[in-house]
């Protein structure tokens, strides 16, 4: 996303097993307001509920995508 964010934890998260498609690891697949963020693992995904950026508080993964400008399709470095 060009910006460096330095996330400390993440909160919530639930494994969902996915086709493998092509995606990177890290990459946005989804963004829902009832259950947040789902980012693409090595293998399968998972739903990130809350997270905590370094020096912030606990945010759930929707408004930590309401506050950032990243969209479907990015990917999170790590």
């Amino acid at each position: 996303t060009g910006d460096s964010l330095r996330i400390i934890k993440l909160y919530g998260p639930k494994m969902q097993f996915i086709e493998e498609s092509g995606n990177l690891p890290g990459e946005i697949l989804d963004i829902c307001k009832e259950r947040g963020l789902l980012i693409k693992c090595g293998y399968g995904a998972i739903w990130i509920q809350k997270v905590q950026l370094d020096g912030h508080k606990i945010i759930h993964g929707y408004d930590f995508f309401l506050g950032r400008k990243i969209q479907k399709g990015d990917v999170l470095e790590s």
